[in-house]
């Protein structure tokens, strides 16, 4: 495993997945395209880079975010995973970020001064705001006719949220812990869905059993203890690490089998982004026509189903779900294909602003 820097495809990680009942041993759940296939990255090379840019965020270290953004990516990846293929190489960007999008470069982004959809000219779009109580959520751009993700943003909101090394330092008991927050939406960047269902949405997902997802209300310990699970608390580090569920979507959807690279040598290294920011470079989510647009899980319009003119890709991203905060609990923002799911139920108070 090395550290890297890359970009993926628009979703958010809705985190709102709820199982009632028993169902079958590692199952996961994967997003579809509204052309009914499955996301995948189908990677040419390895290891796949991921660029992140702390900003002018102070509560960690430059080390200590990129030790967490390096955990999260080896917890899915060939170095602690023998059934994957996967791996990425991390690397820290000095200087501002750039604003999401289709660009080619899958990255980390901390959000300290806003949180919220950035316009062309790097101000907030007030017609597009993020729902303050999400810890972090996963931008994906996808092929609507391959289902290939083409590029992925994780958008970390240290505007809101305080963040560390909660294993390192368990007295800073109103921070989250970044490496497991960050473990839950590299799930989302390789096409992962939340583990359970929200109560009032429609269609309801099903797992690659062909089982219906049962409702998060519900859901059981096995469930509940999974990385792609959608909530967390300030003391919760266990998604750092995979359960046989999560482990299992990695490794049938990327397996080792199948890897890019030759096996016995040669090499298939991923090239660095250039200047120009890779082959998808220029093209923001706001490119293209609308296609297949609808509305997001909360009702507002979605910026999902457009038509990417970058690379040569039919591209859509998928509609932004809010998370939600129950007792002691945070859910994790899962981005979700807007239609699949059109509507959710009323949202409880979220979390207030931190000190």
């Amino acid at each position: 495993m090395r550290t890297g820097r890359g970009a993926v495809g628009v979703a958010f990680v809705a985190g709102l997945l709820l199982i009632a009942g028993e169902r079958d041993a590692a199952a996961y759940v994967r997003y579809v395209t509204s052309a009914g296939m499955p996301f995948s990255l189908m990677p040419p090379c390895l290891p796949l880079p991921i660029v992140v840019y702390p900003g002018t965020y102070s509560e960690m270290t430059v080390d200590e975010i990129t030790t967490a953004v390096t955990g999260a990516a080896a917890a899915w990846s060939a170095g602690t995973n023998t059934c994957t293929y996967l791996d990425f190489d991390v690397t820290v960007a000095s200087g501002p970020a750039p604003r999401t999008g289709n660009d080619g470069i899958r990255m980390v982004i901390f959000r300290d001064t806003s949180w919220c959809k950035l316009d062309s000219s790097g101000i907030c779009d007030p017609t597009t705001p993020y729902d303050q109580v999400l810890p972090a959520l996963t931008n994906v751009f996808v092929s609507t006719s391959t289902g290939r993700i083409i590029d992925a943003d994780i958008e970390v909101n240290a505007h809101t949220y305080r963040f560390a090394d909660r294993v390192a330092h368990p007295e800073l008991t109103s921070s989250y812990d970044l490496q497991n927050v960050l473990t839950h939406e590299f799930g989302h960047v390789l096409g992962l869905d939340s583990t359970c269902y929200p109560a009032g949405v429609t269609p309801r997902p099903t797992d690659n059993t062909g089982q219906p997802v049962a409702d998060c209300a519900t859901a059981s310990a096995a469930v509940q203890a999974t990385t792609m699970y959608p909530s967390t608390s300030p003391d919760d580090t266990q998604k750092r690490t995979l359960e046989p569920d999560d482990r299992a979507g990695a490794c049938a959807i990327y397996p080792a089998a199948a890897s890019p690279c030759p096996a016995g040598g040669g090499s298939c290294a991923c090239p660095p982004p250039g200047p120009d920011g890779g082959q998808d470079a220029g093209v923001s989510n706001d490119a293209g026509t609308n296609a297949d647009a609808g509305t997001n899980t909360d009702g507002r319009p979605a910026d999902a189903g457009r038509k990417s003119s970058g690379g040569g890709c039919s591209c859509e991203t998928a509609g932004r779900s809010p998370e939600r905060s129950w007792p002691a609990l945070v859910f994790l923002a899962v981005a979700l294909v807007a239609t699949r799911r059109s509507s959710r139920g009323p949202r409880p108070e979220a979390r207030g602003p931190r000190s």
